[in-house]
């Protein structure tokens, strides 16, 4: 009995003798169910966690490293590099040269000669110059007829004005080296231009303006702001603009005993859609308007003004000019018209206070006054001269400062 069970035991124990393919394949996928970690457990869940980030940790390095070594090679020989770090001035400069000076002194000498070259020539502008060096790849056969030459040339413009109305392109050449040495080469060379031609004509310097006739209102409004802007009184020009800012102010001339606005174009600016006009108005609230201003100074002769017909001209901008109300808020340039925009005269920042004159005829002002005389429009000279007992140059910026 006891031997049947022993045969029975090892039977059970031992192993197959044989197995085939698909006993094999089963038994190893059941092995590898059985060693797989589940991820979903908590006790497993840190294993998963630091493993993943070995492998993150891993690949970093792979990949990162080769990058890092190359940023370094990269930045020791930029260190290395002797001019590392300082700018590289352009090879060609129009604003100034080497050579700048050594050619406007030799024009200079060249007009004051006994007897002039061009009598009454003056100087009127420096226009840049262009440079001329040796080729480095220049034959061999050249360098030996001519010689090497270790300087560059500079070739100076300058505009003359004539004393009979005729203008001249004077050019001036320079031998300049590599230390920053100059040389003249020969005189200068003073060639006549040819005057601008006549009996053309412009249609003035606004582009993509519609023409429009200014109404009363408009005329009155400008003379109104002409006024206000030589009144030499900053907070009355802000009035005249209708700027509601209190922190704006504006910039008036001062020294004026008169002055007189008149209209000579006005209109709107045009808005199209690359063929047609868009935006056709017959009585536009916005328009711009080009003014002369004939301005009598303190001391001048107002009858002597007006009939010599000194004017200055400007563009300013109108808006309400289709009401009985209109307010010029901008003003420049002839030309500066059509972009003109609100606010564009309004000065933030300063203070700009009016100065009054102090009633004291004394003849020894306290120091401060001494170093701010003062004027406001329509002043007498004798006024003039009184100083400005309260003034405060160092913090605010007078209305009368020779504008």
């Amino acid at each position: 009995m006891t031997v049947a069970r022993k045969k029975k035991r090892q039977q059970d124990t031992a192993e197959p003798e044989s197995t085939t393919g698909a006993d094999a394949w089963a038994e190893a996928v059941r092995q590898e169910q059985i060693e797989a970690i589940d991820e979903s457990s908590p006790a497993n869940a840190k294993t998963v966690k630091w493993r993943k980030r070995y492998r993150l940790a891993v690949w970093s390095a792979v990949i990162g490293l080769p990058l890092v070594s190359i940023a370094d090679i990269a930045m020791v020989s930029a260190l290395m590099n002797p001019n590392y770090g300082q700018t590289q001035s352009s090879e060609y400069n129009q604003v100034s040269s080497v050579g700048k000076s050594a050619a406007y002194l030799e024009l200079e000498d060249w007009l004051a000669n006994e007897p002039a070259p061009l009598p009454g020539a003056t100087i009127l502008s420096w226009d840049g110059y262009d440079t001329a060096a040796q080729d480095s790849n220049v034959a061999q056969t050249v360098l030996q007829q001519w010689g090497e030459r270790d300087y560059s040339i500079e070739i100076h413009h300058f505009t003359l004005a004539g004393s009979s109305g005729v203008n001249y392109a004077a050019d001036v050449t320079v031998a300049v080296d590599q230390y920053g040495q100059s040389e003249v080469i020969g005189t200068p060379t003073a060639l006549p231009v040819a005057p601008s031609s006549t009996g053309w004509s412009n249609d003035g310097a606004w582009m993509n303006v519609i023409d429009v006739t200014a109404g009363e209102s408009v005329d009155e409004a400008v003379s109104n702001w002409a006024k206000a802007y030589t009144s030499g009184d900053s907070a009355t020009l802000r009035l005249a603009v209708g700027d509601g800012d209190a922190s704006h102010t504006y910039m008036a001339l001062s020294g004026v005993d008169a002055v007189k606005a008149t209209i000579v174009r006005s209109g709107y600016v045009a808005e199209t859609d690359g063929k047609t006009v868009t935006n056709k108005q017959e009585n536009p609230s916005t328009i711009i308007a080009q003014l002369k201003l004939q301005i009598t100074w303190s001391g001048q002769d107002a009858k002597e003004v007006e009939s010599k017909g000194v004017t200055q001209s400007m563009d300013v901008l109108i808006t309400g000019a289709d009401t009985a109300s209109p307010k010029v808020v901008a003003w420049g340039a002839v030309g500066t018209g059509p972009t003109l925009k609100a606010g564009d005269n309004a000065i933030t920042g300063r203070q700009i206070k009016e100065k009054t004159t102090s009633p004291s005829t004394s003849a020894s002002p306290s120091p401060s006054a001494t170093s701010s005389p003062t004027m406001s429009a329509g002043a007498s000279p004798s006024e003039s001269s009184t100083p400005e007992s309260t003034a405060q140059p160092q913090t605010e910026t007078p209305t009368t400062g020779g504008e």
